[in-house]
């Protein structure tokens, strides 16, 4: 086996001339950056080194080697380990942050200042310390800790197996050092290794890596600085970039020797008070560092009561098993497998002898459990199971209390509280019934005639069969109550258990496999953690829409959890005509017609109210409703126009379904017209719209799903549906991608604010996510990184010349996320202001829908930033044009909806595009971040006004169009301007004093716009011939404005000269079309 090698990750310098010239981790799947070639992309989230190159070798860090393989990167392969860092001061220097990349917080270009996100308040050292040892293998280049404060050693003792001599001197680096904040030229860190009285072993020595020639910049990252109460209020230390470099070393700079090494039994780290380190690490065949936990004692039952007959004892190990002696490391406890939860001391610390005693564990509920004893840079150990316990009483409730709480022991005949590991009757003729207070359990649970038992919110978890009496019912549809199916053999949901079959939560953890045979319909989450559940095709995730829209969602499926059998799922569409951009979330047997048109006898059948909607296509039109209806599967409607469409991604073709006789199949995308439920009146466009649920019933698919038919050729676009009946981070799906550009392109359909009927508008836009950073083309737009059940979305192919690949994996799933509105019916823009440098963001409204607050027409974003291109690349969204109104930046041929570009330069001018106006009045809402020593304007040429945007803030610009004026809607009416800040009492300097708009134009005018006053101007026009065609000398108008007619002139190119009465000059070319 090759070495591997110890890793530092922290400010330093070390006398040696090798240097770390290229990193590879595996930020958005994979990313590499080199000294000699800076990648433009910056990693903003948790991202693992993969490998690096020191004097000309790459190196891996063992943490994925076959992503290596796969992206054709040769390597000595090696392995890391954080080194089990558990304390460090928790106070210092007022720059002594906690950083974290700026998206990890959820929010790319601000923080919340919340006590929460992206942590809790830090209150402990060893809470501190976790951010250099996480990731996989510890091994986190999105975490990192700043200016450490001196004096205080670390200590890493060393197993038996001490310093392995072979791995000394023999060109294989052992230590890795870098700094991942700021180079500092002050106190360096220090290292060294000691023996048993702790004198030096070898030679100290002393890091920095302040000098950018020895120690360069392999790449760049975005960061967030927080306090230790997870706040931040400086905007520079918000989504900052800061530098990543790295140095590389033998054990041999340590001055070990034949001599010397069999005597070292630990390593020290004492840092200078400057160190910015993301991790440390080490090589773990090189020392005999603590790499994992081993369990050494066990109890393997648990006591009647839930507690512990025993207590666990966790030893510090290194590589090989071997015990570290090494007392101060924190461990904890927390429950990998079974219900409720983990009570007792969940936290010990390693003795003297490397061991931590947990003695008063207990299980809240009783039954069948696991535990996972944890420290965030050792590999975790998982106990053998802790059996229910045997022999514990029967317990009978009597309902005799004061109250009808199930924790009150005077309500049991036993005066006892049961659990999981006690059978449990609730008879017939109690006074009162048991309502959960706290989470709770039962072995066999028998409920008599009339018999209930009320979750209220919590869990019931039973670990054996459940008998009941026709009459006795569970009562589960309060939020956040779970039944919790935790047996080993195989259980049975029986018929008409759950109250109304209204359940919020079902859990089944049972390697045996539960059988559902009652009609159970969830509104919050199916979760199958272990075991395989047999639906019976009675399950049903149900949606609703109040108070909040919401529908249910299966959660990530366990490694051995399947489900078989037909699931219902559904989603609820707010009442607006709009199309939708859909997928069905299971693999139907039945038709789109029996699903979606709730199998409608004909096109005025109504079924079912409130569900599915009509969906009409070719054949199904005509006066005569009686000779058409049913054609092809679809509702009968006079005109016949299609509404059910499919994309083809190799032609790159809309085409419109041709029959709803076929079934869905999960993940399969389309475009549906949704004009409401079955009830709205078809024949008349001008219907009012109605509330609608989709629903579908089939099987499920489990993860990974592998995403098929995707187009290879570079900048096609391809639709994806979600295939799972689930949230969906997007953010993490993406990171799976391979040749995909970072976008995806979600339509929102209540965009456009309140659709009236017979007006143009309304009609919903697309809204440009970059999946990576979670910013988006329109800030008022509900959609995010987190697709919703039942939504498809578009993705483009980027240029890299292989097959693109998207999987969606179970842990992409998000259950907690709430649910965006992206189907609601109206949109409550959020008027948030982000303190990140180098923004615009522009959103486009109806006056009308800005004064009542209603919902966008579409928005632009441009990010500044070092080291951007400012062409078209894959990080700029292109546009995709809505039916309605469009706004974009123009680079060349192309509409982009987010751009990329460099740091802003004074004089730049950036054009805007907007296009298919469909009223008179629009507002313009602009929010930009702080440009040091920068203004930004609006310009508009038609009124030759530049409008000077707040700084850090919110501006708005009302404007009207005339749909007949071809120079008030001339797309090129608009742009931005940058310029260098100036005094109050300054007028801003421009680089040129004049323009032409518009340019090119098909009007009967030109305007000539100056940028300073003047009382006229003499104008000549020439064609290319050199004749003079027009001549003029007339006075500027408002707005330092000339309005030359052009109405006499052919289509052709032409120069016009204009010398003022001061005698400024300009020459231009213009071209009338």
């Amino acid at each position: 086996m090759k070495k591997k090698l110890l890793i530092f990750a922290i400010l330093c310098f070390i006398s040696s001339s090798a240097q770390v010239s290229q990193i590879w981790t595996d930020y958005n799947t994979f990313w590499t950056s080199s000294s000699t070639s800076i990648n433009a992309v910056k990693p903003n989230t948790a991202h693992d080194l993969l490998a690096f190159r020191w004097n000309g070798t790459n190196y891996s860090t063992g943490v994925n080697n076959p992503k290596l393989t796969a992206n054709s990167v040769s390597y000595t392969s090696t392995k890391f380990r954080g080194l089990p860092i558990n304390e460090v001061p928790l106070t210092g220097s007022s720059a002594y942050f906690i950083g974290l990349g700026a998206l990890v917080d959820g929010l790319a270009t601000t923080v919340d200042n919340g006590s929460t996100n992206p942590f809790a308040p830090i209150t402990s050292g060893n809470q501190k310390a976790t951010y250099l040892t996480k990731g996989t293998q510890g091994l986190d280049l999105g975490s990192c800790l700043t200016n450490i404060p001196s004096g205080t050693p670390i200590r890493f003792n060393l197993s038996s197996n001490g310093i392995t001599w072979s791995n000394v001197g023999d060109g294989i680096p052992d230590i890795l050092i870098t700094q991942v904040a700021q180079p500092s030229s002050a106190a360096a860190d220090k290292f060294k290794f000691v023996n048993s009285s702790g004198v030096t072993v070898g030679t100290e020595i002393s890091v920095l890596l302040n000098n950018a020639t020895l120690y360069p910049t392999v790449g760049n990252w975005n960061v967030d600085f927080y306090e230790n109460n997870s706040t931040q209020t400086t905007s520079t230390f918000v989504n900052t970039e800061r530098t990543l470099k790295f140095y590389a070393t033998d054990l041999s700079a340590f001055g070990i020797t034949v001599g010397n090494y069999a005597s070292a039994v630990a390593l020290i780290y004492t840092p200078g008070g400057d160190s910015d380190p993301a991790f440390l690490a080490f090589n773990e065949p090189s020392l005999g560092v603590s790499t994992q936990l081993g369990i050494t004692a066990q109890p393997l039952t648990s006591d009647c009561d839930g507690t512990m007959p025993s207590s666990f004892t966790v030893q510090l190990q290194d590589r090989l098993g071997l015990p570290v002696l090494q007392a101060g490391i924190s461990i904890t406890a927390s429950m990998e497998t079974g219900p409720g939860a983990l009570l007792g001391t969940l936290t010990a610390t390693t003795n003297a002898s490397g061991v931590a005693t947990f003695s008063t564990l207990s299980f809240e509920i009783g039954g069948n459990h696991t535990i996972r004893f944890s420290n965030s840079s050792l590999d975790a150990a998982i106990s053998t199971n802790i059996a229910a316990a045997t022999g514990c009483l029967d317990n009978i409730w009597t309902g005799n209390g004061a109250n009808n709480n199930w924790n009150n022991t005077a309500n049991w005949q036993t005066a006892a509280i049961p659990n999981a590991n006690n059978n449990v009757t609730i008879p017939t003729g109690r006074p009162r019934y048991p309502v959960l207070t706290a989470d709770a359990g039962a072995r066999n649970l028998t409920l008599g005639v009339n018999a209930t038992i009320n979750l209220n919110g919590f869990t019931l978890a039973i670990a054996g069969t459940i008998t009941k009496d026709a009459t006795s019912k569970i009562t589960a549809s309060t939020d956040n109550s779970v039944l919790y199916m935790s047996g080993t053999t195989a259980q049975t949901i029986p018929s008409g258990i759950i109250l109304n079959g209204d359940i919020a939560n079902l859990t089944v953890e049972n390697p045996g496999g539960v059988t559902n045979a009652d009609n159970l319909k969830l509104t919050q989450v199916l979760l199958v953690r272990q075991g395989t559940l047999a639906t019976g095709n009675l399950i049903n995730m149900v949606c609703r829409f109040a108070p909040t829209r919401r529908t249910a969602q299966i959660g990530p499926l366990g490694s051995t959890g399947f489900i078989t059998g037909n699931v219902t799922v559904e989603q609820c569409f707010p009442a607006r005509r709009a199309f939708r951009f859909v997928t069905s979330s299971v693999t139907t047997s039945t038709s789109i017609r029996a699903n979606w048109q709730e199998g409608a006898t004909t096109w005025s059948n109504n079924p079912n109210p409130g569900y599915g909607t009509h969906i009409t296509g070719v054949g199904a039109s005509g006066s005569n409703p009686l000779l058409t209806d049913g054609t092809n599967g679809f509702d009968w409607q006079p005109s016949g126009a299609s509404s059910l469409f499919s994309f083809n991604n190799s032609t790159q073709v809309w085409s419109a379904v041709t029959s709803t006789i076929g079934t869905l199949t999960a993940g399969v995308p389309y475009r549906m017209l949704i004009r409401g439920n079955r009830s709205t009146n078809i024949q008349l466009n001008a219907s009012a719209p109605t509330n609608t649920i989709l629903r579908s019933t089939g099987t499920i698919l489990k993860g990974p799903v592998n995403i098929t038919g995707l187009n290879a050729t570079a900048n096609t676009y391809n639709i994806v549906g979600n295939p799972f009946q689930c949230q969906v981070d997007m953010s993490m799906v993406k990171s799976n991608s391979i040749n995909l550009k970072p976008f995806i392109y979600v339509y929102d359909p209540t965009l456009g604010g309140t659709p009236v009927v017979g007006a143009s508008g309304g009609r919903g836009a697309f809204v440009s996510i970059n999946a990576l950073t979670g910013e988006k083309s329109n800030g008022a737009s509900a959609v995010s990184i987190f697709l919703q059940p039942y939504q498809a979305f578009f993705v483009q192919t980027d240029n890299l010349g292989v097959n693109p690949q998207l999987i969606f994996n179970e842990s992409a799933k998000a259950t907690s996320s709430t649910q965006t509105n992206v189907f609601r019916a109206a949109n409550n823009d959020s008027d948030e202001i982000s303190i990140k440098k180098n923004f615009i963001d522009l959103t486009l409204f109806t006056q009308q829908a800005y004064n009542n607050n209603d919902s966008s027409l579409d928005g632009l974003r441009i990010d500044f930033g070092s080291n951007n291109d400012n062409g078209i690349d894959s990080f700029d969204a292109v546009k995709f044009v809505n039916s309605d109104e469009n706004i974009s930046r123009k680079i060349g041929d192309e509409l982009i909806s987010m751009e990329n570009r460099d740091i802003a330069q004074n004089g730049e001018v950036l054009p805007l595009n907007i296009t298919q106006y469909r009223t008179s009045n629009y507002t313009m809402q602009i929010k930009i971040s702080a440009f040091t020593d920068q203004n930004v304007y609006l310009k508009d040429y038609q009124t030759n006004q530049s409008i000077l945007l707040i700084n850090d803030g919110t501006s708005t610009y009302n404007f009207s169009v005339n749909t007949t004026d071809k120079v008030s809607i001339n797309p090129n009416r608009f742009a931005f301007e940058i310029q260098g800040a100036v005094l109050s009492n300054e007028q801003p300097k421009f680089d040129s004093a004049f323009t032409l708009y518009p340019n090119p134009t098909n009007g009967s005018a030109i305007y000539l716009n100056a940028k300073t006053s003047f009382e006229n101007a003499q104008i000549e026009i020439f064609n290319l011939l050199g004749q003079k065609v027009n001549h003029l000398n007339t006075p500027f108008g408002k707005n330092n404005q000339i309005s030359i007619p052009i109405d006499n002139l052919n289509i052709g190119v032409y120069l016009i000269n204009v010398i003022t009465n001061t005698g400024e000059k300009f020459t231009s070319k213009f071209i009338k079309n």
